[in-house]
């Protein structure tokens, strides 16, 4: 009886991390905005410009971070006063142009922006085939690693890989959906010992369970026995490539 309640267990929690609710906090760190460059150029330099402060005028060199083919230029925002003038000024090929920032742009906490070098704009957020891209990557990866263990079990039957593509399908779901909720938009938040122990343990605990129930449950070929070991063979190779792919891809 307690393992036909794992799978019902995965789906509720998954449903729950895909309607979180919003919460408000005080923190210490000052406004941030993060540019997202897809494929920058080795020589790509953004600068913040702030005019009409106390301190006078502001230059803010953005000094680039890579991941795979994204390139991220972090800038902590000051408490200027009303009427302050910023703007971005990106300098690339032996060309330069600015872009101007709002209040709103400067304002935020750990806000996200695309530039787009061919258009020369700003966009607030992502663009729309990022996540899709990533996610997609995550899940073949994962799936053709935990496919050839299942494979090398001595898995045949047409059957028994539907059980696979199944059980897969719910359970890499609910493993983005988590890495979605609980992880930053970008390579500058690292996993720490607290997030490894407070959320991609527990999460990754409670894929094995809910897979070796099934398999033990829905995978008669070779028995109860051999398919709880492939389970936990499969997640063990999961858990190291998982683990990897979030420090190379972006998030």
């Amino acid at each position: 009886m307690k393992q036909k309640v794992f799978l019902p267990l995965l789906l509720f929690l998954l449903f729950l991390f895909r309607f979180p609710l919003p919460a408000s906090a005080n923190s210490a760190e000052s406004p941030t905005f993060t540019v997202l460059v897809e494929n920058p150029p080795d020589d790509l330099a953004l600068t913040v410009l702030v005019s009409g402060t106390e301190e006078g005028d502001i230059i803010d060199e953005l000094f680039p971070h890579r991941l795979a083919w994204e390139g991220y230029y972090r800038f902590w925002a000051g408490d200027w006063e009303e009427g302050a003038q910023a703007s971005l000024l990106v300098e690339t090929g032996g060309e330069r142009f600015t872009i101007p920032l709002s209040s709103e742009d400067l304002s935020g906490y750990n806000a996200l922006f695309t530039l787009d070098l061919s258009d020369r704009t700003l966009s607030a957020g992502q663009p729309w085939w990022r996540q899709p891209l990533l996610v997609g990557l995550r899940f073949g990866l994962t799936v053709l690693l935990e496919g050839l263990v299942f494979f090398c079990f001595g898995y045949r039957k047409k059957q028994s890989w539907k059980v696979f593509f199944a059980v897969n399908c719910a359970t890499q779901a609910f493993v983005n959906a988590c890495i979605l909720g609980f992880f930053p938009l970008s390579p500058l938040g690292y996993f720490t010992w607290l997030t490894v122990a407070a959320v991609y343990v527990p999460m990754e605990l409670l894929v094995l369970a809910a897979e070796r129930s099934c398999y033990r449950q829905y995978l008669p070929e070779h028995g109860e026995a051999r398919a709880g070991r492939c389970a936990v063979v499969s997640n063990l190779f999961s858990w190291i490539l998982g683990g990897a792919l979030l420090n190379w891809l972006p998030i």
